[in-house]
């Protein structure tokens, strides 16, 4: 991890984030990351400056079809 953001305990949560993102979609640039995300109805239909619902039930379900085993 970078030093100077190291010393920013509160960009953890993002530094986080971006790692995951990396690892799980790191052949993806930031086009079609977003092309991706917008295809979950969740975000999609959230209009700007409201709070996108969470898609944790959405995300278990469709692991579980993927890999046919529990997240």
């Amino acid at each position: 991890m970078n030093d100077k953001i190291s010393l920013l305990p509160s960009l953890r949560w993002y530094v986080n984030r971006c790692l995951l993102i990396k690892k799980y979609f790191g052949d993806l640039n930031g086009t079609q990351l977003k092309i991706a995300q917008y295809q979950v109805q969740e975000y999609r239909d959230t209009s700007y400056k409201n709070y996108i619902g969470s898609i944790q039930e959405l995300v278990i379900k469709e692991y579980k079809e993927l890999y046919k085993e529990q997240l």
